[in-house]
Formats: structure tokens, sequence, C-alpha cells
């Protein structure tokens, strides 16, 4: 058996990585690697939570509209090549997931009207420029 013969290295390299657990106090060290993958899946399995964790930031006192934030998740997908599908829906997710209460307010859009719109209280929608530099 081919393991059989490798099993004093395979001990010692057991025993290195016990040590590295025990002296960084029961916690493990990250991968480089690991985390790329991770975001890499994250991103394709559930856009919703990078796009959120990227865009979304707590804020009291602010409102980001629904439209803004539909039309900000579009782009985001697209511009990462993200298929979008029916089955979790970006303003679900932030409500349901995130908890942010939708509710209407009177905003004004882009040509500076306002309007009544439906929109998410105490978080502000980043631009792709106001991005955090961890995100970049």
């Amino acid at each position: 058996n081919d393991l059989y013969a490798e099993r004093n290295g395979i001990f010692t390299w057991a025993m290195k990585g016990l040590q590295e657990y025990v002296d960084t106090g029961e916690n493990f060290p990250t991968a480089q690697k690991s985390q790329e993958l991770k975001a890499l899946n994250m991103e394709r399995y559930c856009p919703e939570q990078t796009f959120c964790n990227m865009y979304l930031k707590p804020k009291t006192g602010t409102y980001a509209s629904s439209i803004a934030i539909r039309a900000a998740y579009s782009n985001y997908c697209h511009s990462h090549s993200i298929r979008r599908t029916k089955k979790l829906d970006i303003l679900k997710y932030i409500e349901n997931t995130l908890g942010y209460e939708k509710c209407k307010q009177r905003l004004p859009d882009e040509d500076g009207e306002i309007h009544n719109i439906n929109c998410f209280e105490n978080v502000e929608l980043l631009e792709p420029d106001d991005e955090p530099e961890e995100a970049k």
C-alpha cells in the first residue's frame, strides 16, 4: 500500500499541522488561495451577497432606491459575466437576508423631480467609484 510506505511522512506532516494549530491559538490560518476560491464561488453561487458586501453599507438616515439598487445589481452582473436567475431577487435578498426595511419616500429622481419611491431605509448604495479599497 502506497500510503503505508509514506506513513512516517504523513505522521510528521500531521504533527506539524497540529503544532501550527496550537501555536495560532486554535485559529486555523487562512490560505490566500482558499480565500480566492471562496470569493469566486460566492460570486458565482450567491452574487447577491457579493454585490451587497461591495455596494451597500449601513448608514443611518439614508435611503437607497429600489430602482437604483436593481440597476446597479444588473450592471454588476453584466460586468462580472454573472447569469442572473429568478431564484432570488436582489430586493428580496436585501429585505429578507440583510433585514433592511422597505419603505416609500419622497425622493428626487435623476432629474431632481420629487417622487414617491420604493426604497430601503438606513442603507447607502455605493457607486463603483466609491467602493472600498478592499473590494477593488
